[in-house]
């Protein structure tokens, strides 16, 4: 029981920071060449955005860990014996770099130049990190 309300949780978090990165590279970059005031509105929204996802990914990181805890517990924490132990090592592995470089980003946002760029490699480990656990 305990691992299927993480597992829900998860979800939701893990969909909400999926879409508001989606809404942040797709959406607000192409309205950056249409409004003369974009600075004051990125701005802005980054005041209300950031540290709600900065709690967001701490609550997907928690979950993950304890759902990953309980996964390995059950093969053995044998990873390379199966495909199944491979496939949750890795999606282990990618998520844990994904929240890192998250906050590191999100407490450097003003210093980091081309902080744009980074969305879309972070959408793009994002549908790496569905397709594997569709793989699970």
């Amino acid at each position: 029981m305990l691992y299927t309300i993480a597992l829900i949780i998860h979800l939701a978090g893990a969909i909400t920071f999926i879409g508001s990165v989606f809404f942040w590279t797709f959406i607000l970059d192409t309205l950056k060449t249409k409004i003369d005031n974009f600075d004051e509105i990125e701005s802005k929204l980054s005041v209300v955005i950031v540290p709600t996802m900065r709690v967001i990914v701490g609550i997907v990181l928690i979950t993950g860990l304890y759902m990953f805890h309980v996964r390995a517990a059950g093969i053995d924490m044998d990873f390379f014996g199966s495909s199944y132990g491979n496939i949750l090592l890795a999606k282990g592995i990618l998520g844990l770099i994904m929240v890192i470089a998250f906050y590191i980003v999100s407490f450097n946002l003003n210093r980091i130049r081309h902080h744009d760029a980074l969305h879309y490699v972070f959408i793009t480990v994002q549908i790496v990190l569905i397709v594997l656990a569709k793989l699970l």
